[in-house]
């Protein structure tokens, strides 16, 4: 069978396009991300306001009657607003570049000379975004959250809804795991081939 291939010249032809696919293996990815980075935001904009006119929600429990209440939020000072405002919009910001990102990462690893190195710069930024924006992120949090108790001071066990925020926080520590792990194996497959290149 393969030599009625060869005859015809089917197999180069099914070894060209087998090239072809190993080249452009990462165009699903790009396109995707692509795709992603106006999508994330666009949905934040078609959604809104969700889930709510404000940037944050503010209950306070009572001890006597056993409920929780909402707190008025529309004259909350500018600061605390702003912090507010921060924590709201930052994850979508965060997650917007992240896939900005992957899609330099997937137009690198389509280039065969630009595969290892680059990438690897890359994947260095991708890092630097996640890092400092999940600890902007952290240090927003942690200083709304004080400046609403101390605003509310009056009432009893006041807390700051969270949404979702807690699986924001560990998609992002995911997300830095994968990207280390990708880097590594990266490093170590260009480890791999200067020592093949240097044994021949």
């Amino acid at each position: 069978m393969g030599k009625i291939k060869a005859f015809f010249g089917l197999e180069a032809k099914e070894t060209q396009t087998e090239k072809l696919e190993a080249q452009n293996s990462f165009n699903t990815a790009f396109v995707s991300f692509i795709a992603l980075s106006f999508l994330i935001p666009l949905t934040l904009i078609l959604y809104w306001p969700y889930p709510s006119t404000e940037p944050i929600w503010i209950s306070a429990y009572d001890i006597n009657s056993g409920q929780a209440h909402t707190l008025e939020t529309a004259e909350l000072p500018i600061h605390i607003l702003a912090f507010a405002w921060v924590k709201h919009f930052l994850p979508t910001a965060i997650v917007t570049m992240f896939c900005i990102q992957m899609v330099r990462v997937s137009s690198a690893f389509n280039r065969r000379e630009n595969f290892s190195f680059h990438a690897i710069r890359i994947f260095k930024q991708v890092r630097w975004i996640l890092s400092i924006g999940l600890i902007i992120y952290l240090i927003d949090q942690m200083v709304l959250d004080t400046l609403v108790q101390n605003y509310f001071a009056g009432h009893d066990r006041v807390s700051v809804s969270r949404y979702s925020s807690d699986w924001f926080e560990l998609g992002i520590v995911v997300a830095i795991s994968v990207v280390y792990f990708i880097e590594g194996a990266l490093r170590r497959g260009l480890t791999l081939q200067e020592e093949a290149d240097a044994t021949i």
